[in-house]
């Protein structure tokens, strides 16, 4: 070790009293002498420049940097941060970070100044460089909390990286911090950005094969929906995202938690439009419709109904019947099981066209239960417990359908219904015919 280093180092020893005895009074700042800015600066050997830093970095993590020293030392490691040599440009970066959490409180201007040095370096940045500039806007915003001086300009920024970040582990932290901007900086989010943001939440949410990113993806969701802030123009992706997570039993719950608080809210008929719109459209991809006769269900019929939610039944059932057309047995089943919370909760609300089209549904799925090879269990056994459950409703006289169309719908199973069931048409068929017996004799 040279002399200057040596010199250098005993200076600092004796500032931050390091050591068994310092015998100078302990400083209550780091004080940016002419030593320490000629250790530092340009003209000094890279390998004593570090050591510099990551003495003074260390310490100002703990100890108040004088009034302007921030700037000072910004100044004189700036250069660093553009080095061909990735371990002076990590160094300086690890130091900057150390600067923005021990001087949080007093960094005023070099919030601006190092949010700009984040933002427009961003394009052209190496790629080996990205966690620890994550790092440094993570510390300079207090894991998202605190965006002073670049409210405006942070929302664009985050927006430009999260579609650029890879691994899992770097996703998850990024998507905490968003989370935390939202739920701490709503006001300064715009309409476009936090559009921005719902799209690439909802591309995560369905394409990533990673829990812990999905269900940060969610959980972003979920506080854009908290704070009100979701764009109706990015509902459609919203809910189809939805629709096709909750099919996957890590993200079931969660999923139904967030589109209950959608279809509940301000925009819940549009949210309940855009479901229907989707079996509408059909789509060769069974989860998205599945997903979204489920939630119409759940919203409409199920146990946790939405009571805000004014819907005719002819508004959703058609489009059930719409969905069927696919003929891809995770959709018909659902679809039995939502017929089937109709037909148990809610049937004296059922008019007889809305009987009709129930009936209907009913008919395609036996069709498509006839067609299954092997056999389909599930649907079949289902569909035959809903046409029961009908039977008991028209015994209760609780049935306001046509029964002529009911009996027609049991005759065409008839083979597959239990004895009472097909002793039930039987009688029904021959009581209607004796009216038209005893016409015959008496004509």
């Amino acid at each position: 070790m040279s002399s200057r280093d040596r010199s250098l180092q005993d200076k600092l020893k004796v500032l931050f009293k390091k050591g068994p005895s310092a015998p100078l009074p302990a400083r209550t700042e780091l004080v940016v002498s002419g030593e320490v800015e000629r250790e530092l600066g340009a003209d000094s050997p890279l390998h004593r420049r570090l050591r510099a830093l990551k003495e003074l970095g260390e310490k100002a993590i703990h100890v108040r940097v004088q009034e302007g020293g921030v700037e000072k030392l910004w100044s004189l490691t700036r250069d660093l941060l553009e080095e061909s040599n990735v371990e002076a440009r990590h160094a300086a970066l690890w130091f900057l970070r150390c600067l923005a959490e021990g001087q949080a409180d007093y960094l005023q201007i070099m919030r601006t100044i190092l949010f700009h040095y984040l933002r427009d370096t961003h394009a052209r940045h190496p790629p080996e460089d990205s966690q620890l500039r994550f790092k440094l806007l993570h510390t300079l915003t207090n894991t998202g909390k605190n965006i002073n001086c670049f409210e405006e300009e942070i929302g664009p920024f985050l927006l430009e990286w999260l579609p650029q970040i890879q691994p899992p582990t770097q996703l998850v932290e990024f998507l905490q911090l968003i989370i935390n901007v939202v739920k701490f900086n709503a006001t300064y989010l715009d309409e476009e950005i936090v559009h921005g943001i719902v799209n690439n939440a909802c591309h995560l949410c369905v394409y990533s094969a990673d829990v812990p990113v999905v269900q940060c993806g969610l959980s972003l969701l979920e506080a854009v929906v908290s704070y009100s802030l979701l764009p109706r123009p990015a509902l459609r992706t919203f809910v189809a995202a939805l629709c096709r997570t909750v099919n996957l039993e890590h993200y079931c719950q969660t999923s139904w938690k967030l589109m209950r608080n959608v279809v509940g809210a301000d925009m819940g008929h549009a949210a309940l439009q855009q479901l229907v719109e989707l079996l509408r459209a059909g789509s060769e991809e069974g989860g998205l419709l599945r997903g979204a006769v489920f939630y119409i269900n759940m919203a409409l019929w199920g146990p946790r109904r939405v009571p805000t939610l004014r819907v005719s039944f002819l508004a959703v059932l058609p489009a059930f019947l719409k969905a069927l057309e696919g003929n891809q047995p995770v959709v018909t089943y659902e679809v039995v099981l939502s017929v089937q919370s109709v037909v148990s909760r809610v049937p004296l609300e059922l008019c007889e066209p809305a009987w009709d089209v129930l009936l209907s549904i009913l008919r395609a799925v036996l069709q498509q239960d006839k067609s299954y090879e092997p056999p389909n269990e599930l649907i079949h056994n289902q569909v035959h417990a809903v046409i029961t459950s009908i039977e008991q409703l028209h015994d209760a006289g609780q049935y306001y359908g046509d029964v002529d169309a009911l009996l027609d719908l049991i005759d065409c199973c008839g083979h597959d219904r239990p004895e009472a069931s097909a002793m039930r048409l039987v009688s029904a068929r021959a009581a209607a015919l004796a009216p038209a017996a005893a016409e015959a004799v008496a004509g």
